[in-house]
C-alpha cells in the first residue's frame, strides 16, 4: 500500500513538473528561447499555483521580482540558462540564446520592396515602425510624417507637410489611387516614438509605382 502512494505521488510530481514553463512574455511569441540586452524581459512560470518561495535564477544576468512576474537583464553574454526554483528546489531549466535589439525603421504597411502597385499601397495605408528579425514587443509606433507625391517627370502632384498620426488621408488615398507607373510615392520626416524612450527620426520611404 504504502508502494503504491509512493508511486502515485511521484507521478503526480513528474506530471506537474512536466506542465511547468518558462516564458518571456516580453516576446511576440513567447515560447521562443530569446532574452534582449538592455532592456526588461519579464519572464513568467507557468504551470505553478502563485508561491512566494518561486525564484529564478540567472546564470548570465540580473533577476528581480515584479509581482507574480521576474524581470531579467542582460549585457554582454551570448546565452544564458533561467533555472527555476520553489522552497530551493529546482523544478525547472531553460536555455536562452541572447541578441541585441536593431533599430527600428518604417514600413508602409507591409511593403518591403521598393516598388509597389497601387492595390499593395492601399491594401494597408499605415506606417509602421518595425525592427527586422526582432521579436521583442517593442511597441514603437509613428506618430508623425509628411508626403509628397510626383509624377515620373518629378512634377509635383500632392504634398501634406506634418501629418499627426502614421495613417495616410483619405486625400492622399485619393490620389494614390489616380497614380500611374512610374509615379513616385516619397515619405519623410517619419517620427516614431515608444514607452519610455524618446522621439526618433526614421528613414524616409520612397516607392516607385509599378
Amino acid at each position: 500500500m504504502f508502494r503504491l502512494i509512493a508511486i502515485n505521488f511521484i507521478l503526480i510530481n513528474l506530471t506537474s513538473n512536466a506542465q511547468t514553463s518558462i516564458q518571456n512574455i516580453s516576446l511576440t511569441n513567447p515560447d521562443l528561447n530569446i532574452l534582449y540586452v538592455g532592456v526588461d524581459n519579464i519572464v513568467e512560470v507557468k504551470g505553478l499555483d502563485t508561491d512566494t518561495t518561486i525564484k529564478i535564477v540567472s546564470a548570465t544576468g540580473q533577476v528581480t521580482k515584479w509581482l507574480n512576474k521576474f524581470v531579467v537583464r542582460q549585457s554582454l553574454a551570448t546565452s544564458d540558462t533561467l533555472s527555476v526554483y520553489l522552497s530551493d528546489k529546482l523544478i525547472e531549466t531553460r536555455i536562452y540564446d541572447i541578441k541585441k535589439i536593431g533599430n527600428p525603421v518604417a514600413q508602409l504597411g507591409n511593403i518591403t520592396d521598393t516598388t509597389a502597385t497601387i492595390q499593395e499601397i492601399l491594401s494597408e495605408t499605415k506606417i509602421n515602425a518595425v525592427i527586422p528579425d526582432c521579436y521583442y514587443d517593442h511597441r514603437f509606433r509613428v506618430i508623425r510624417f509628411s508626403i509628397l507625391i510626383t509624377d515620373s517627370n518629378h512634377v509635383q502632384l500632392f504634398r501634406q507637410e506634418d501629418i499627426s498620426n502614421n495613417q495616410l488621408s483619405e486625400k492622399t488615398i485619393n490620389s494614390i489611387s489616380k497614380l500611374k507607373s512610374s509615379d513616385r510615392i516619397t515619405l519623410t520626416e517619419i517620427t516614431a516614438t515608444c514607452r519610455d524612450c524618446a522621439l526618433r527620426r526614421l528613414n524616409n520611404i520612397a516607392l516607385t509605382i509599378k
